[in-house]
């Protein structure tokens, strides 16, 4: 993904928060773009993962609905703030039930 001339709002600071990451809507704002298809496989697996780990770990989790629910960590992972921290998200129940 290359930055475009004048991309982003002028003078618009993309700074990372206390956790060390950035949510989409930042980095889509800031490339003034959309992302490429397989970045957008790579953050669907990276969320599966971090999905994954916030269950195994019995935590409650909140659904993601919006690009600035999405918090990319700068090592490229899905930061778990994403799942577990409401921040205007709903709260998603998971019943798993055994397939005999």
């Amino acid at each position: 993904m290359m930055r475009k001339e004048g991309a982003g709002a002028p003078g618009a600071d993309v700074s990372l928060d206390a956790y060390d990451c950035l949510n989409l809507q930042q980095i889509l704002q800031a490339f003034n773009s959309t992302i490429g298809e397989e970045y957008a496989w790579a953050l669907f697996y990276q969320a599966a993962k971090c999905f994954q780990k916030c269950l195994a770990d019995g935590s409650t989790c909140y659904l993601a609905t919006e690009p600035r629910h999405l918090l990319l960590h700068k090592d490229g992972f899905v930061h778990p703030n994403t799942l577990t921290h409401p921040g205007g998200k709903q709260k998603q129940t998971l019943q798993l039930n055994a397939i005999n």
